[in-house]
């Protein structure tokens, strides 16, 4: 047996029913088993993320937002024809927050009455926006897993040390669309009267 499918062994051993989870939002199908997950079980890598991807031996959950706003993506093992681990771009709120920051320099250094004052405080706050402008430009941005599955697509970002994790829980992902695949065989002996 590979040092892979002892791990495996060992997971399968280790994950609880699905009756067991504690997400009251999710109801499971008879005989379904969670095969791996992000961010349920109390995962380190996600303590302070509302996100949680589970992978049963059925389907792809993703569950999002707080208890007040929950929120819960379904996706059947056999419809996901592909998984990306990408950077997603952080979009245009640090140019705004930098554009306030030199509007903000431009009226403190208009309003305050000392000059030498006035230069020094709007320079530092000058500073701030040009911060977040490098900021933003060096950033990479933030790492998420999708699972596309027809035209819908299921993301949760990635926390920083979850990344070997997602790495087995698509190779997970598709030994089951393999086991899946793979036709069973009938026994020879046996017909179907006409």
């Amino acid at each position: 047996m590979t040092a892979y499918a002892e791990r495996q062994q060992q997971q399968h051993q280790s994950w609880p029913e699905a009756e067991e989870t504690d997400f009251e939002s999710v109801v499971f199908m008879e005989d379904e088993r969670v095969q791996a997950s992000l961010g349920a079980y109390g995962d380190s890598a996600y303590a302070n993320q509302a996100d949680a991807l589970l992978l049963t031996d059925k389907r792809v959950i993703h569950i999002s937002g707080d208890a007040r706003r929950r929120r819960s993506v379904f996706a059947a093992v056999s419809d996901i024809s592909m998984v990306e681990i990408a950077h997603q771009p952080e979009g245009y709120r640090a140019y705004i927050w930098a554009g306030l920051a030199f509007i903000t320099a431009a009226a403190l250094w208009r309003v305050l009455e000392n000059p030498i004052v006035s230069l020094v405080v709007a320079l530092a706050v000058a500073l701030m926006g040009v911060y977040l402008i490098i900021d933003r430009l060096t950033s990479p941005g933030e790492r998420v897993i999708a699972f596309k599955a027809g035209a819908s697509e299921i993301r949760m970002p990635l926390s920083g040390g979850a990344l070997s994790d997602a790495d087995e829980l698509i190779a997970a992902l598709f030994a089951l669309k393999d086991a899946d695949a793979k036709p069973t065989r009938r026994n020879p002996d046996s017909f179907a009267p006409r």
